[in-house]
């Protein structure tokens, strides 16, 4: 047997393991959000889905937008489906396999290795950093009935903190030339393996590439202006839908409370450490919007907001994977035929 057809084997047992990760997650994980939605009526769930698609096509938009240099066959919409297949793969390897995923696609587009890294680190810069300004303006807009509860006006501080510390150390670890050689000194002294150092100095050099791209930025203002106000701005489409599914039951819920408040739940989820991040914001939302509007509809917001930020990049995800899946495969049929023909030439 050819090499070409044990790989043709290996992809369709590879491609059984994702389906049946994919069964089980829309049975088990996706299930309830699936349920919610039939529950809902068809113009909300419209609005939402819109926003949601509004949301994604923002972020090709972003992920090309940060490229300091153009290339050719990568264009917003490859910028969507990088974002998109990203969590894909965060879904079907449950976390693990999510930055590797959009490398790959990045690769696929023929974008170079260093070049892939240093958008995943400034799309999750710009992401945290348009969170930190959001959830610091509702800080301030919401302070008068955010200081009557202290445990919510602490945690919303911490949250905030925290996301403000995530995003020095890796502007610190990608700009500062000191760090990585200090980092490069200490791990020649831990690592004693010759292969272990070589590996660690291959990604450092990766990293040059990164800060070049981050410095370009710091060094182009108006750039760099249009980019977080462009974040934000992308954000928000993604904030507004607890407020779009809450509002006809609840007339008295006030616009800002709800944009902030969910601002405030993905900040202090993303503190919180927990596989693909599933869980913690389940826990803080449902703790934030519960005295505003009850627990049941503040259950019903999260399954639909989750429906936004989760399923649909997914499912988007998903059909990109399997279009990449079925050329793949399409060739290595090609390739077997030829092998099969010259063999019995």
């Amino acid at each position: 047997m050819s090499k070409t057809s044990v790989k043709f084997i290996l992809n369709i047992f590879l491609l059984l393991g994702i389906f049946g990760v994919i069964i089980y997650v829309l049975r088990h994980s996706m299930g309830s959000i699936f349920s919610q939605i039939g529950q809902t009526p068809w113009f909300i769930v419209l609005i939402i889905f819109v926003s949601g698609l509004l949301y994604q096509v923002a972020e090709g938009q972003n992920v090309w937008l940060l490229l300091d240099e153009k290339y050719p066959k990568f264009t917003p919409f490859d910028g969507m489906f990088a974002s998109c297949y990203a969590a894909f793969m965060r879904v079907v390897t449950f976390g693990a396999g999510t930055i590797i995923g959009e490398l790959w696609y990045y690769r696929k587009k023929e974008l170079p290795l260093s070049k892939g890294a240093g958008l995943i680190a400034l799309r999750m810069i710009f992401y945290k950093g348009a969170l930190l300004v959001w959830s610091f303006i509702g800080l301030i807009f919401l302070s008068p009935q955010l200081v009557a509860s202290k445990g919510l006006f602490a945690a919303i501080l911490f949250g905030i903190g925290a996301t403000f510390l995530i995003i020095t150390a890796i502007l610190s670890v990608s700009i500062s030339l000191k760090l990585q050689v200090f980092l490069v000194k200490m791990a020649h002294k831990i690592l004693h393996k010759e292969k272990a150092r070589e590996a660690f100095d291959k990604i450092n050099l990766n990293i040059y590439p990164i800060r070049q791209m981050i410095l370009s930025l710091i060094e182009n203002p108006s750039r760099l202006r249009k980019l977080i106000f462009f974040n934000l701005f992308k954000l928000s489409f993604w904030l507004v839908v607890p407020f779009i599914v809450l509002k006809g039951q609840h007339p008295d819920l006030g616009f800002f409370t709800s944009f902030f408040y969910t601002a405030f739940a993905i900040i202090l989820a993303g503190v919180i450490p927990t596989p693909a991040g599933l869980g913690s914001l389940e826990v803080v939302f449902t703790w934030l919007f519960k005295p505003l509007v009850g627990q049941v509809d503040a259950i019903s917001a999260l399954l639909l907001y989750r429906f936004v930020t989760y399923v649909l990049p997914f499912l988007i995800g998903m059909v990109e994977g399997a279009i990449f899946k079925r050329k793949a495969m399409k060739e290595e049929l090609e390739m077997i035929k030829l092998e099969k023909e010259e063999s019995s030439s």
